[in-house]
Formats: C-alpha cells, structure tokens, sequence
C-alpha cells in the first residue's frame, strides 16, 4: 500500500528531525523545474539550506500555476523561518528575511488567486505583530503589497491604503512597482468614487471605463 503523503506539519517535524530520508521522498513526490536544485541544498543537511530547498520548491510551484503544491512549500518555508528567526544565531538574518519574504509573498499571492482573502489577512496580521526580520524592508515589500490587495478584494480599504501608505517607494524591488502604481490607483478610485455622486461615477464609466479588479487566476 502507498504511503500517504506528508501533510505540511509533518514535513516541518521531519525537517525538524534531520530525518532527510522522509523529506527527499516527499520532495520526489512532487517534481518540477526547480527538483534537482531543491534536493542539492538538502544534501548539505543545514537548516538554512533546508530554507532555500523550500523556497525553490515553491517559487517554481507558483510561477508555474500549482497553487496547492506552491501553498504548502511556501508555509513550510515560513513556518522553519521563523523558527529559525526565534532560535537566535540559527541562521543569518539577511538569509531568513530573504526567504521569508519571498514565502510570505507567495502566501499572499497564492491566497489572493484562491480567493482565500480573509486567510491571507489573518496570517498578514500575525506576521505584523511578530514584526519579522526585515518587515519594513526592501525583502517584505512584495508582501505589503500583495496583502493589500487582498484588503481590497475584503473590502478593506482603508487597511490597503495604511499599508501602501506605510511604504518607502525607495525600497520597492523592480518587479513590484507595477502591483505598487496599480493599487495606488485602485485605492484612487475607491477613495474617489465616495465623495462623489452616482451620476458622476457613471459618466466617468463611460470615459474611462474602471479596470477589473478580479485578478487572471493561475488555474
């Protein structure tokens, strides 16, 4: 009979354990373009590496449209980060903001395209409280920004506009100033569209008319 497979809270106690028999099995299990890079970084058998292989796992994952398989890496990723972060000395601090960064964003990003809006704003949330490494910084800002616009899609959108309000555009990566200039517009709107009548929101419709706010799911 086929072993099942590992859910995600036992994938981290397997890491946990150093059991690598049990973690490079499941991680087989789930091929795709970034495999053999992934199981090169758990051969060293150090958690930071452990990290990356992680994060190699679900950056191919949601770049190629697997939500749930991206899903699971990405919080395992988060999940050992912050373990990692809590431990003190465990790993280098510029490491772990990267990669929970990356993973936190993903989350977001992933949970935005399920249309898992309140799920991605409680986890935002807990995040915020901890105040992660580097929450305010150059590794984050994707995350900011991709948990705004889950605010938007819940209808919070004064929470949305805090936090795009909170960021220094100095520090937002490259990739991410479409998703910035975007929501600054739809928060625009939004903000807009309440201080002025019915009618004159109409006619502007049939100007310009809003752009969608419903995002291209990935499946």
């Amino acid at each position: 009979m086929k072993a099942p497979d590992l859910n995600s809270s036992e994938l981290l106690e397997k890491l946990n354990q150093n059991d690598y028999v049990a973690v490079v099995s499941f991680f087989n299990k789930y091929p795709n373009p970034a495999l053999t890079n992934a199981l090169l970084f758990l051969e060293a058998k150090q958690p930071i590496y452990n990290l990356a292989a992680l994060d190699c796992m679900a950056t191919s994952f949601a770049h190629t449209g697997h939500v749930a398989k991206g899903l699971l890496f990405a919080d395992v990723a988060v999940s050992l980060g912050v373990q990692l972060w809590q431990q003190g000395g465990a790993a280098p601090i510029d490491e772990l903001s990267y990669y929970l960064g990356n993973n936190s964003y993903l989350l977001m990003k992933l949970w935005f395209d399920k249309g898992a809006y309140s799920k991605a704003i409680s986890c935002y949330r807990q995040w915020a409280d901890m105040n992660l490494p580097g929450w305010m910084n150059t590794p984050f800002m994707s995350t900011h920004l991709q948990a705004a616009e889950n605010y938007l899609e819940h209808h919070e959108i004064e929470e949305a506009n805090m936090i795009v309000n909170s960021l220094d555009p100095q520090l937002i990566p490259p990739s991410s100033i479409v998703l910035y200039d975007r929501l600054r517009n739809k928060i625009h709107l939004f903000t807009t569209a309440t201080s002025v009548t019915n009618e004159e929101v109409q006619a502007y419709k049939k100007v310009k008319p809003l752009p969608t706010w419903k995002p291209c799911l990935l499946r």
